[in-house]
């Protein structure tokens, strides 16, 4: 027995030749393994004519297998696998069953970049086929494989296909920017970005500008070289990228036209390299000779940006005549980027003091800064100080006759005070005194003592609330003399008898100041003559030269009675004088 007409070409299996028994061959067990339509079979024996039998189906068998019959092609990520992936459900023999119709699952089996299926993964089979339309997978790779899946029936895996990038529609950073930076430094860690799909993957293209803009952080920020061309690989590397600006927080964004943009993760702006120097405390000051300034000097130091720069040694010298400074070893700006001495002493020379600040390096714009400060002088020293009178001796007068008194003001420093309120006393009556005034630049004040009471002056000069310690005397002598005056007065005496005590006639300036300088002779004679016949004698020395302005006459007599005598003193060219009344008797009471 064979196959005649084969329309699958299948195989006849079982026993194909039998005896006959009572001319009869029975061929049980025969099978046909492919399905198909209006199959035949011939028969034969030696000698005897071959029939055909009549058209016969063979059906497929029951489902055993699954098989890819539409295997996934090379694809872009994310985009529909084309054609149509087909699992075909199958008998033991190969044939399609086609009469299985349960659900097919297709999973990823080879998994070369984690990617992810996408797209309906489970199929009810039509006539034994399930067909998979919208399958993708979302990672780029090579050697992707798909595994099909039905319950009772054994898991084909399909033949290797590659998943390719899609179009390039975003950046991606591969490599961040430096967490922290120094302003105007290049970031030690250049960012890299690479062009990628709408899933991630990287995308192979050329020539994309990548542009990096300050996506967070304060105003006034500035980035340079802020771009940078993707290679062939779409990775885009940048050299040199720099912020320079205020020291804060930043992000980055990351931009190329057509694609969308990426932010950088944070980045923390320190102050960069030192660039300039300036004075932090006032410029120029002042204060007393020889004392500390009132604002030490202190100078900051800033980066490009002006953020103030820590660690920065800056060394304060001062100049000549300028004083001492503490310390003279360098010093270090704190966090805030300011350097500051201790204090600066200014010369006990009254004038300008200089103090000079240069950072290391001494490059630094602005470099050295020089602060100035003017030593004034301070207060009045009453030991430095000094007064002065000349002439002395004067003569009294009303100011025809004067004496300078000159104040030099001084501090403790021997630098003159100027400005400085000076007030003059002196000791005594009849004063005239320049009471006071002010010290000019050299720290003179100069005023004028004259008097009319004879004798010695001292003089005060106080300078605010300081006396000064210095006190000249000027010694006033009597003018010449002017007039006579009684200084004993003539008392009562018995006849022929001196008159005790002695007379005494001063002679005096015109000021009442005894006239020591007068020695010329004083004439002394008798004024009312009391007597009866008015014809008494005036005995004794009526003619004595004065001795120190004053003539003494120790034995005048008179030799009549009388009630209310009066004598009267002369010298030439002086105002005479004329005494008291008198008595005199012819016995004592």
């Amino acid at each position: 027995m064979a196959i005649g007409a084969n329309p699958s070409g299948g195989t006849l299996a079982g026993t194909a030749t039998v005896a006959a028994v009572s001319g009869v061959a029975t061929f049980s067990g025969l099978s046909i393994d492919k399905a198909g339509t209006g199959y035949t079979l011939v028969a034969s024996s030696s000698g005897l004519t071959d029939p055909t039998s009549t058209a016969f189906n063979i059906t497929a068998g029951a489902a055993t297998q699954l098989v890819f019959t539409g295997q996934p092609s090379n694809t872009a990520a994310g985009v529909a696998i084309t054609p149509a992936v087909q699992v075909t459900a199958r008998d033991g023999q190969g044939n399609t069953a086609t009469g299985f119709t349960g659900n097919v699952t297709v999973a990823i089996g080879a998994n070369p970049s984690g990617g992810t299926l996408a797209g309906t993964a489970t199929v009810a089979a039509v006539s034994g086929v399930a067909t998979f339309s919208g399958l993708s997978i979302d990672k780029a790779g090579t050697g992707y494989t798909l595994v099909a899946s039905s319950s009772g029936l054994t898991d084909p895996t399909s033949t290797a296909f590659n998943i390719t990038a899609g179009a390039a529609t975003q950046l991606s950073i591969a490599t961040q920017p430096s967490s922290s930076a120094r302003s105007g430094v290049a970031f030690a860690q250049q960012p890299v970005l690479q062009v990628q799909d709408a899933n991630g993957n990287s995308v192979s293209q050329s020539g994309t500008v990548v542009t990096a803009t300050i996506a967070s952080g304060p105003n006034g920020a500035t980035l340079s070289n802020a771009s940078a061309t993707t290679e062939s690989s779409g990775a885009a590397t940048f050299s040199g990228l720099a912020i320079s600006g205020p020291t804060a927080s930043y992000t980055l964004n990351f931009g190329a036209t057509g694609l969308a943009s990426v932010v950088s993760g944070t980045i923390s702006l320190t102050a960069g390299p030192a660039a300039s120097i300036a004075n932090n405390s006032p410029i120029s000051q002042s204060a007393p000779a020889g004392t500390a300034v009132a604002s030490p000097p202190s100078v900051i130091v800033r980066d490009a940006s002006g953020n103030p720069v820590a660690g920065v040694e800056v060394t304060f010298a001062t100049g000549i005549n300028s004083g001492t400074v503490d310390p003279t070893t360098p010093i270090a700006t704190g966090a805030d980027g300011i350097a500051t001495v201790t204090s600066w002493t200014l010369s006990p020379i009254a004038g300008p003091n200089t103090l000079t600040a240069t950072p290391s390096p001494g490059t630094l714009t602005g470099s050295p800064v020089i602060f100035t400060a003017t030593g004034t002088p301070g207060a009045p020293s009453s030991s430095r100080s000094s007064v002065t009178a000349a002439p002395s001796p004067i003569t009294a007068s009303n100011g025809a006759s004067a004496s300078t008194i000159t104040v030099t003001v001084l501090d403790e420093f021997g630098n003159a005070v100027s400005g400085a309120p000076v007030t003059l006393s002196a000791t005594g009556t009849g004063n005239a005194l320049t009471p006071s005034g002010t010290t000019d630049g050299n720290g003179v004040m100069t005023g004028t003592l004259s008097s009319t009471g004879a004798g010695t002056k001292t003089i005060t000069a106080t300078v605010g609330s300081v006396t000064l310690g210095q006190k000249p005397t000027v010694t006033v002598d009597p003018a010449s003399a002017s007039r006579l005056v009684f200084t004993v007065q003539p008392s009562q005496v018995v006849i022929g008898n001196a008159i005790q005590p002695a007379v005494v006639v001063t002679a005096l300036d015109p000021f009442q100041n005894i006239a020591t300088s007068f020695a010329s002779t004083v004439v002394m004679a008798i004024g009312n003559d009391a007597s009866l016949l008015q014809n008494a004698n005036l005995g004794g020395t009526t003619a004595v030269p004065a001795t120190n302005g004053v003539a003494t006459f120790p034995d005048l007599t008179i030799d009549q009675l009388g009630v209310g005598y009066t004598l009267t003193a002369n010298s030439t060219g002086l105002i005479g004088d004329t005494s008291n009344p008198f008595t005199v008797l012819s016995l004592l009471p």
